[in-house]
């Protein structure tokens, strides 16, 4: 894994105002940047294969869980993201390598290809409601939920973290700033 020292934020120069970062708002926007994430794919086998490693079952459809220092998303049929801190994430990819070594299974290293941005507080399920069509009150979509959808025009990984309500998107690097710049003119509404 390259050296995160050596990385720059795609929202290191984005400006949010004091009022979404200060934490007294309704809603405060962060970004999250520089954890790894592994795409883990796999069938038969796999769920055995890598529970050890985990120290957790895989997820079922629409769902996350988190184990120690690792969080697991549900992608697709046969597919999950592992996030984490880089190290933590570095040391996961080998020991996910070893324990699918002989099943039909791939671990792929895409931490530079997307950030996340959090959005939390009381007010942010409305600001997503602004841009996103899926149906995000509990009890359809609450805390350990997590899906591939799109908020405005974004191609996102939605995943809810807590009640409160916290919510870590998942972007492309590229798309992040404009992303960002569109939550935020949400906030302001």
């Amino acid at each position: 894994m390259a050296d995160p020292a050596t990385k720059h934020s795609p929202l290191a120069t984005l400006t949010v105002p004091d009022r979404l970062t200060g934490g007294t708002a309704d809603v405060s926007l962060t970004e999250r940047p520089f954890l790894g994430k592994l795409v883990l794919r796999g069938g038969d086998g796999i769920h055995d294969a890598v529970r050890p490693v985990l120290g957790l079952d895989l997820p079922a459809p629409l769902r996350s869980a988190a184990s120690g220092r690792l969080q697991v998303l549900w992608q697709g049929p046969d597919s999950w993201l592992i996030v984490g801190e880089r190290e933590t994430v570095g040391y996961t990819e080998e020991a996910l390598r070893v324990a699918a070594s002989g099943l039909h299974a791939a671990v792929t290293d895409v931490s530079s290809g997307t950030t996340v941005l959090r959005l939390a507080g009381p007010a942010a399920r409305d600001v997503l409601l602004k841009g996103c069509g899926i149906d995000l009150e509990p009890p359809a979509f609450g805390t350990g939920s997590c899906t591939p959808t799109r908020v405005a025009a974004f191609a996102v990984t939605l995943v809810q973290i807590d009640d409160a309500p916290t919510y870590d998107l998942y972007i492309a690097r590229s798309l992040a700033r404009t992303f960002a710049e569109w939550l935020i003119d949400a906030c302001g509404e």
